[in-house]
């Protein structure tokens, strides 16, 4: 299977899904603009403006790679001016910082070109790029600390995810590993999410992402495998994001209601959907790696496989003992599983196992505690049935186990033949969206 090519079309897919949130951002900017301050108007502003750089660096990266640098240069010096425009009140003083920092991104876009079409050394390129991205990144951290909220929260998981991917572009690991695409789509993708957001409620900002990643990537793997004719690859990254979407109509629904009423249960079933969707989406991308010419299952996206499903599993447990144990009994189980979470994450790293062991032995540890969660399960059914509301508990149950049936499926892909897997997933799925509580409530309407 041709990665490079996966690595292509995610690029332009997410600088396409970009540009169609900055249409939609700008309508509903231009809505608000004159009924916010002025700061706040140009920090929005410039945020699109970065956004706009960024939706460039995806075209760049895949038709015109030499002008990458400049375009990044121009997007942290757009994130640090949006995240001064936040910080400092002072007119005069943001004038003369945002003078500064576009003469820096001026020096490197000069630098840049001269470099290519005159062949002359890059001087001043990296220096600048290295103070605009640490005073990007530091002003991030100072607003997260100072006014933590959605925006504030999504800008530094984007430049968190931008390093990333800046590191492994640079580094060439994902040049030389084009499978690794995700990583460099996953920032931009984040970005358009927080884009098609504006003016919506911030649980949109994760139900677009879930979606963004589900299509990107079930796209770029699929195109391939079609034209390379996989059809195993083909098959499971249609069900594989098919599965994830599945997630997003209750994932919404629960986070609301954990804003809402701050009550524990729905919360820990948000953090089950989350670490699901997250699960068949990337197992998807491993997928296709072990039966491509690569022909093994690469031991760091197996490790990511491996941090959602443990922590999935450790949300499951708590939604199930949330519902119905005490307090103490609660948060005592909680930094139980936490540690133990923690431990059998260490177990599982590359480093770790090093060929000692494979990561099949580990399973056993991931099996006893869902038993509890099954039988916790059960128990606030029962309580639910006793109460009179039988068919409640059984919408209740039929939906947890689909969701957790949908990563368990995923994870054992490997061993399970691909038309079954196809078969099992889509159920799971359609039941997940049938038996959840918003499909529920519209039935009851109608």
């Amino acid at each position: 299977m041709d990665f490079e090519l996966s690595l292509m079309i995610s690029g332009l897919l997410v600088s396409v899904t970009i540009y169609l949130g900055l249409l939609i951002y700008g309508r509903r900017l231009k809505s608000v603009y004159n009924d916010v301050s002025r700061p706040t108007a140009n920090a929005l502003v410039l945020f699109g403006i970065a956004n706009a750089f960024m939706g460039l660096m995806g075209i760049s990266g895949v038709l015109a790679p030499e002008y990458s640098m400049i375009w990044i240069a121009f997007m942290f010096s757009s994130l640090l001016l949006t995240e001064l425009n936040l910080i400092i009140t002072n007119e005069s003083t943001i004038k003369r910082i945002a003078i500064i920092v576009l003469l820096l991104a001026i020096g490197v876009m000069i630098d840049g070109l001269a470099s290519i079409f005159l062949g002359t050394q890059r001087i001043i390129m990296m220096p600048v790029l290295a103070v605009l991205i640490i005073g990007t990144t530091g002003a991030s951290l100072y607003l997260l600390k100072e006014t933590p909220n959605p925006f504030t929260g999504s800008i530094f998981t984007v430049i968190v995810l931008l390093l990333t991917a800046a590191f492994t572009a640079q580094t060439g690991i994902v040049a030389s590993n084009p499978e690794y695409f995700i990583i460099q789509m996953a920032p931009m993708t984040v970005a358009a999410a927080v884009l098609l957001s504006m003016l919506r409620p911030w649980r949109h900002i994760i139900s677009y992402t879930i979606v963004l990643l589900a299509f990107v990537v079930g796209t770029s793997l699929a195109i391939p495998a079609y034209l390379d004719g996989d059809t195993s690859i083909l098959i499971f990254s249609i069900v594989a994001a098919f599965a994830g979407t599945a997630t997003v109509i209750p994932l919404d629904f629960f986070i609301r209601q954990a804003t809402e009423t701050k009550a524990s249960t729905p919360l820990y079933i948000s953090l089950t959907l989350f670490f699901v969707a997250l699960l068949a989406i990337t197992h998807s991308n491993n997928y296709a790696i072990s039966l491509s010419t690569i022909g093994i299952w690469d031991p760091n996206i197996l490790f990511v496989d491996w941090f959602f499903g443990i922590f999935g599993v450790a949300a499951f447990i708590m939604a199930a003992l949330s519902a119905s144990a005490s307090e103490q009994t609660r948060m005592a189980s909680r930094e139980t599983l936490l540690a133990y979470g923690c431990i059998l994450l260490t177990l599982g790293h590359p480093f770790v196992i090093d060929e000692r062991y494979t990561l099949n032995v580990l399973y056993i540890g991931v099996i006893i505690p869902l038993i509890i969660g099954f039988v916790s399960f059960l128990n606030v059914v029962y309580k639910l049935s006793k109460a009179g509301a039988a068919m409640a508990g059984a919408r209740f149950l039929a939906f947890m186990f689909a969701s957790l049936f949908l990563g368990i499926i995923a994870m054992f892909a490997d061993v399970i033949d691909i038309n079954i897997i196809a078969i099992l997933m889509v159920t799971a799925g359609l039941l997940m969206i049938g038996s959840s509580p918003r499909a529920s409530i519209i039935r009851n309407r109608d």
